[in-house]
This record gives structure tokens, C-alpha cells and sequence, in this order.
């Protein structure tokens, strides 16, 4: 049995508040999911960590980190911490 066939199942002995409420559960996954994906998608794309911290510290915190020294990282030329 698949587990979309348990799930029909399951669907059909709720009532509809249930079923709303499920619904809304996996549509909150799914959101979750296209998040987590972005962000491992920084990762893996950027040169630098510095680079997806303040991506992330933008996104997720609506700022604009400020950089305390004034290295400059050899791979992608901005500054380190």
C-alpha cells in the first residue's frame, strides 16, 4: 500500500474541519520544504560563507549586517569577519 493510498484512507474517516487541518498541514511542508531548499541552495551556490550569511541575515532577519573588518576574502573579494 502506498502511502498516498494510506492517506486516502486516513482523508476519508476525517470531517471536514480535520481535513482542513490537514491540508494545511502539508501545505506549510510544502512551504518549509521550498525554504530549506533555498537555503541549501545559497550554500552550495555561493563562493563564500560570508557571501550567504548576509544573504540569510537579510532574508530572514530584514537587515543589512554590518561588517566589522575590512578583510577582503581572496575567493569572491568581499570582506571576512
Amino acid at each position: 500500500m502506498s502511502l498516498l493510498e494510506i492517506l486516502d484512507k486516513i482523508m476519508k474517516k476525517l470531517n471536514k474541519k480535520e481535513k482542513e487541518i490537514i491540508i494545511e498541514m502539508f501545505d506549510e511542508l510544502h512551504n518549509l520544504k521550498d525554504e530549506n531548499d533555498e537555503l541549501i541552495d545559497m550554500f552550495v551556490n555561493e563562493k563564500c560563507l560570508k557571501n550567504v550569511k548576509n544573504k540569510v541575515s537579510r532574508k530572514y532577519k530584514g537587515k543589512n549586517p554590518i561588517l566589522d573588518k575590512v578583510e577582503v576574502c581572496e575567493l569572491c573579494k568581499t570582506p571576512k569577519e
